[in-house]
């Protein structure tokens, strides 16, 4: 059969779009691997400037190598010599992190609740340094397994070593890898196995500002095994620290400790303010006060609240009803840090793998970067007194609930009339 002028033109035509198309899926990909060593060069210099004193023998900002895990560190040491009570007293812990590390490390509280040291109570057991390492490896390697379940590519592992989350919260000697396990981790196995992400979430409440939204979601998503689970995981946790480190332990956190942070979110200057991308903190950063921030936080907690509840009841991928909830959960509490961010981590790549199967928006390519760039990026902009950290974070959740209601229209079955 022969073929016709206007057929060749078809195939021709149909062939230039099939390699412009190519060659703009190679220049996206670049462009996207550009960003990503860019992002993580800058996490390096970070950490090179953050360690800088310390790799010369002294101490950076007063803190020691590790920072952070100095403090899980003696707690847990005090917790072995059954000296419970002064991992909870500001001023007895400071002077004891002192006697342990033969230098005063300056202000830096045990803000957990008492059953948090069944977490941290082993880590004693090792030398400080060998524990550290292991605190790192166990915590980064369960991290890249739960965050990249169900997705058995390397790129995907790799893109998470990338990320600046990731390095700060090494460089932070942080809990974030911790968390974002027992968030992320809880959320994705509601599915297939709900007791034990109701087990998950309930450890959770040893953060529990990350926990805020957790009750609205199953509830919302009847996930009524998974929310008995956490609620019998949480009680028998709280029941069984009563028992262990008593009552006073209890008391002297709520007295001491959590009182302690609560003026410390409302009065404390310094660098803790560049670390947290609240809506409350921008308030604060912007010289706006006290009530207006926590109006701000009302108004962004309802909004994320609102957003988790019609996520949940919707039919929509699970991969996106759990990046609603993560990002949402720093626009619930004023309370997060930016090494807690790793969980937003996750719900960028959740996002863009979306992306990269049925097309990004316009601008989001733009959010999803400045969200990566986030944990590192608050702290500049705060201190500049630009805190735009809840401007991108409600940005990339508008454009997550957009996803997610994309994906459910796509699902639907069209009727014919």
């Amino acid at each position: 059969m022969p073929v016709s002028v206007a057929d060749l033109k078809i195939e021709s035509g149909a062939m230039r779009l099939a390699a412009r198309q190519e060659r703009q899926m190679r220049l996206e990909r670049v462009v996207i691997a550009l960003f990503l060593l860019f992002s993580f060069g800058l996490a390096l210099f970070f950490g090179y400037h953050d360690q800088l004193e310390i790799f010369r023998g002294g101490t950076s900002r007063g803190q020691i190598f590790g920072r952070d895990f100095a403090v899980f560190w003696t707690a847990s040491l005090l917790v072995s010599q059954g000296d419970v009570l002064t991992v909870f007293d500001s001023d007895a812990f400071r002077a004891a992190m002192a006697g342990v590390f033969e230098k005063d490390l300056g202000f830096m509280p045990f803000p957990y609740p008492p059953h948090a040291l069944f977490v941290f109570q082993p880590l004693a057991w090792l030398p400080y340094l060998w524990s550290f390492a292991l605190w790192i490896a166990l915590g980064l390697g369960f991290y890249l397994l739960t965050a990249s379940a169900g997705v058995q590519k390397r790129r995907t592992v790799l893109l998470f070593l990338l990320a600046p989350a990731t390095l700060l919260t090494i460089v932070l000697g942080q809990n974030g890898f911790l968390t974002a396990v027992l968030l992320v981790g809880g959320v994705r196995l509601i599915p297939r196995r709900p007791l034990v992400a109701g087990l998950l979430i309930g450890c959770l409440t040893i953060k529990p500002q990350l926990g805020l939204l957790l009750p609205f979601a199953l509830v919302a998503g009847g996930h009524w095994r998974t929310f008995i689970s956490a609620s019998l995981t949480a009680f028998a946790l709280l029941g069984v620290s009563w028992i262990v480190h008593g009552p006073e332990a209890w008391l002297s956190f709520f007295g001491q400790s959590a009182a302690l942070q609560l003026r410390f979110l409302e009065q404390g200057q310094g660098m803790f303010m560049t670390m947290i991308p609240s809506p409350f903190m921008a308030a604060r950063v912007l010289d706006l006060g006290v009530a207006t921030g926590y109006v701000l936080q009302a108004v962004s907690f309802i909004a994320a609240v609102s957003a988790v509840v019609w996520a949940f009841r919707s039919p929509g991928p699970e991969d996106l009803k759990t990046s609603v909830l993560l990002i949402a959960t720093f626009l619930a509490s004023p309370y997060v840090f930016n090494y807690d961010m790793t969980i937003v981590t996750v719900a960028i790549l959740f996002l863009a793998a979306d992306g990269l199967r049925r097309g990004l928006i316009g601008g989001e390519r733009i959010a999803l970067g400045c969200a990566w760039l986030l944990p590192l990026g608050v702290m500049y902009l705060n201190a500049a007194k630009l805190p735009l950290g809840p401007v991108i974070l409600g940005a990339v959740l508008i454009y997550a609930l957009f996803r997610l209601k994309s994906a459910i229209a796509e699902a639907e079955p069209v009727h014919g009339t």
